[in-house]
């Protein structure tokens, strides 16, 4: 647990990135400057509080440990790397680019070889959201089937034949989806009213690792990420963890899933490696229900169906 000290040290340390507009050059562009207290709230794990609450808690905690930089809650702040070019090349997941662009550049351009991302920088952001699934987790999976009987054996990943694209594989390969709770797993197949779903339970026999993307969002300045490339790489953080997590539509082209599949075949390759703990799938927040969330594997026979239930929708609610 860390000390009043070590904690004052953090604060002090991750206040040190931003600087008053008075102190930034006269052509830092505006667009990059914000309110503290604003910035804090919208962009930074570090306090369950509004933003009147934050500034009121720093401006008591900078007057008594750092007075000098109690300017910073009153003046527009930014930081300074930020406008710099070769800087943010280096130091960007996407080189600087906007995700737009490199969503552009794989449906148009070169949809295997990208020149937009920053490997490095990317792999220090996902080595911080490795987790394990315990030993004795449950897992499920619904299918809807109206027609045909489903037994224990249907209720694993379809065969590579039948295999369709979706935001985390490409067509033809075969990955598991998985959800943490059963409504979020029939919630995910967006079942009608009087559809009969079959839910299929997966027990995890032994500890699984996973890189959790939805921690993309909510990473902690004490987490001891590099803050300069954090700060940098918010936007596009939050466009990869928001871009996977969105259901699959009939009206989708097959291209709106190129840039989540690169990333995600990217995160496959590297499990192989040690330092990536050999991690089997990744984890993913669900845009439809907020009872639980996603996890796909990416070798579906590591898990099996144990337990089969059948049910029958009988209303749907819609929001």
């Amino acid at each position: 647990m860390e000390t009043d000290e070590e904690l004052d040290a953090m604060i002090d340390d991750f206040l040190s990135i931003y600087q008053c507009k008075s102190a930034l050059p006269e052509d830092f562009p505006l667009s990059m400057l914000c309110l503290l207290k604003d910035e804090l709230v919208h962009n930074w794990n570090m306090f369950n509080l509004d933003a009147m609450q934050v500034y009121n808690l720093l401006s008591v905690l900078l007057e008594k440990q750092f007075p000098s930089k109690l300017k910073l809650l009153n003046e527009p702040v930014g930081i300074l790397q930020l406008g710099d070019n070769a800087f943010v090349e280096r130091n960007s997941i996407l080189k600087g680019y906007r995700w737009e662009e490199f969503v552009e550049y794989l449906k148009h351009s070169n949809r295997f070889h990208s020149t937009h991302i920053n490997y490095d920088v990317l792999d220090e952001f996902l080595k911080g959201l490795i987790v394990k699934i315990p030993k004795g987790t449950k897992l499920y999976r619904a299918r809807i089937s109206n027609e045909e009987e489903l037994s224990i054996d249907n209720m694993g990943a379809p065969p590579k034949e039948r295999a369709t694209a979706g935001r985390a594989n490409s067509e033809g390969i075969r990955h598991l989806y998985l959800a943490t709770h059963v409504e979020t797993a029939i919630k995910e197949i967006r079942p009608g009213e009087q559809d009969r779903i079959f839910i299929g339970e997966f027990n995890v026999e032994e500890d699984l690792v996973i890189i959790d993307l939805r921690s993309l969002e909510s990473i902690s300045i004490f987490q001891g990420f590099n803050k300069l490339r954090y700060a940098l790489n918010l936007l596009n953080i939050k466009k990869i963890s928001n871009e996977i997590s969105k259901p699959v539509r009939r009206t989708d082209s097959k291209l709106d899933y190129l840039p989540t599949q690169y990333i995600v075949d990217y995160i496959k390759s590297k499990t192989v490696e040690e330092e990536f703990e050999n991690c089997v799938g990744i984890g993913f927040k669900s845009t439809i229900c907020n009872t639980g969330h996603n996890v796909m594997v990416f070798n579906p026979e590591i898990l099996r169906c144990t337990i089969l239930n059948e049910k029958v929708i009988t209303s749907v609610t819609y929001s």
